[in-house]
């Protein structure tokens, strides 16, 4: 078993408090991320200082692609992406889910813009889910198995 294999997200409804509570890997795994990808772009300079002439040149502008376009995704995840565990019924606004045979992930869209994704591997705690949400009045959009971000990116 990897330490970045996702955990399936175990979900519970507190009718008194109407918060619903997540407990997954997702903040520990997206944390190891940051920290196996982001030095990278720091370390980068040091491969130059052999090379000479146009594949020096070459170099530089492939890596300054590369760290432009991690940076890039960083911030994107940083200002889309919610880590919250626990969610007031009010700050849910739909809900965009996608199934597969392998797993199914529910993308909530939260009323700030960000969204929190919760992972199931089987069908029944995927289908339990939509059903919570189906009971809740809660919107739920379907989206392609071929596109990999929610309908509004």
């Amino acid at each position: 078993m990897s330490f970045l294999e996702r955990k399936a997200t175990q979900w519970s409804w507190t009718e008194e408090d109407q918060q619903l509570e997540l407990n997954d890997n997702a903040k520990s795994i997206a944390f190891i991320q940051l920290i196996i990808f982001v030095p990278g772009i720091f370390l980068l300079p040091q491969y130059f200082t052999p090379l000479d002439g146009w594949l020096k040149l070459t170099l530089i502008a492939f890596y300054s692609m590369k760290s432009i376009s991690v940076l890039s995704l960083t911030a994107l995840g940083i200002f889309t992406i919610s880590f919250r565990s626990n969610i007031c019924f009010s700050d849910i606004k739909n809900a965009v889910a996608k199934g597969k045979e392998s797993h199914q992930t529910i993308s909530l869209k939260l009323s700030n813009g960000r969204y929190r994704q919760l992972y199931f591997k089987t069908e029944s705690q995927y289908q339990e889910f939509l059903n919570f949400l189906n009971s809740h009045n809660i919107i739920k959009e379907e989206r392609s198995l071929y596109w990999a971000l929610p309908v509004n990116y």
